[in-house]
């Protein structure tokens, strides 16, 4: 927690830094749909799963073309899984663990344009855990008829309670007047830690999710 608390203070004072530089600065909220996977070895077929993010945003131009964005986020990431479709089988499985995370992205920005703007933007994010669910069930077609259990585990424990990855976007701001723009994003984020660390090498695997937001941004400094 401690460590938390330390990189929460060093982000606040880069921000404070940076908007005392800044020829540009503007805040905004964001929104959007996310399409969680993951990469790496899983016992289990994977497929993506929807979730939701929103969170707030700071943007700090040092030149035209050139700023950082900072951002604080709430993201529902995880995956869908099964064991499967094949006619003959006898059990089938069918889930989805769901991960939710309150993530501190921070971007290197480039932009293009006069009032159209177009951006792109490279950075990293370093996530905190809230909560985590593994939720899904199995039929068993050996029986007459067939019988089905299910399950809906908290694995929050079993859970890396910090994610760091790297993260791309790219989107453009359409101008409402001289202070309001309307921001229309892409991002990909790439996790680099596993998510659960003490299973097996056939489940050792990270996040990745890809994202399309709606944003509202608000201009203070020209």
């Amino acid at each position: 927690m401690r460590t938390l608390y330390r990189v929460l203070a060093g982000l606040l004072l880069i921000s404070q830094t940076l908007s005392t530089h800044a020829q540009v600065f503007s805040f905004g909220l964001k929104g959007g749909i996310t399409y969680a996977n993951i990469s790496g070895n899983y016992s289990l077929i994977n497929e993506y799963k929807t979730g939701l993010n929103s969170g707030v945003f700071a943007n700090f131009n040092f030149t035209k073309n050139v700023g950082v964005v900072s951002e604080i986020n709430y993201e529902q990431k995880g995956f869908k899984y099964n064991n499967g479709n094949f006619n003959n089988q006898v059990l089938r499985i069918n889930g989805e663990k769901r991960f939710d995370y309150f993530t501190i992205p921070v971007f290197f920005k480039y932009q293009l344009g006069s009032k159209l703007k177009f951006y792109f933007k490279i950075g990293t994010y370093m996530g905190i855990l809230l909560y985590a669910n593994d939720n899904g069930f199995l039929t068993d077609y050996s029986t007459s008829p067939e019988t089905t259990s299910q399950w809906n585990n908290n694995i929050y424990f079993d859970t890396q309670d910090v994610d760091i990855g790297l993260c791309f976007g790219a989107g453009f701001q359409i101008p409402v007047n001289k202070r309001i723009g309307i921001l229309f994003e892409t991002r990909y984020n790439s996790g680099l830690l596993l998510i659960e660390p003490d299973k097996s090498f056939v489940e050792e695997y990270q996040n990745k999710d890809l994202s399309l937001n709606l944003g509202l941004a608000y201009h203070l400094l020209y």
